[in-house]
């Protein structure tokens, strides 16, 4: 049961990339592609496995047990994931900072809360809502590949057989 739900969080992992890629090239994912909310749904799916499995390390320092039981090139890719989706945060929150797009009355307009900012073009209206998406997006391919590090990855996974894992060190804690 575990191996599956790895493959589904690298499922999610994969299909919120595609999502991502599509927002920096300016694609409003929503319009294509309606359901894309269920990834965001996905998430708490690979949560509770995930967070059963961490629940039996020894060690209750999460980050440091997560890293230090990762392989070399997945320890340094949860690094980089992890500064890029801060770093994508903060760049989501500022572009979004003055308001929201929503379609009122057959018109594109910017709001703030249920206050009127306001009208938007056509491409200014998709353009944020693809910002909207891609904000998320990067927080769902984080927990996404942290699922899938925890249930594979991580050296207290239950099968060591797994090629993917070389753990470059043993540190006794």
């Amino acid at each position: 049961m575990r191996i599956a739900f790895a493959l589904l969080a690298l499922l999610g992992f994969c299909l919120s990339m595609v999502a991502h890629v599509a927002t920096l090239l300016g694609v409003d994912v929503r319009e294509h592609v309606p359901l894309v909310w269920l990834l965001h749904l996905g998430v708490f799916v690979v949560a509770v496995p995930m967070i059963s499995a961490m629940r039996k390390w020894k060690s209750r320092s999460f980050l440091t047990t997560l890293l230090r039981g990762l392989p070399v090139w997945a320890r340094a890719f949860t690094i980089s994931l992890g500064v890029y989706t801060i770093l994508n945060f903060i760049v989501c929150f500022a572009a979004a900072a003055d308001g929201q797009a929503a379609e009122k009355d057959h018109r594109y307009v910017l709001q703030d809360g249920s206050r009127f900012v306001r009208e938007l073009t056509v491409e200014e209206y998709h353009s944020r809502r693809a910002m909207e998406i891609r904000g998320f997006s990067g927080h769902w391919m984080a927990f996404y590949f942290l699922a899938f590090a925890v249930l594979v990855l991580h050296e207290e996974a239950p099968d060591r057989r797994n090629p993917l894992h070389r753990v470059s060190h043993v540190r006794p804690e």
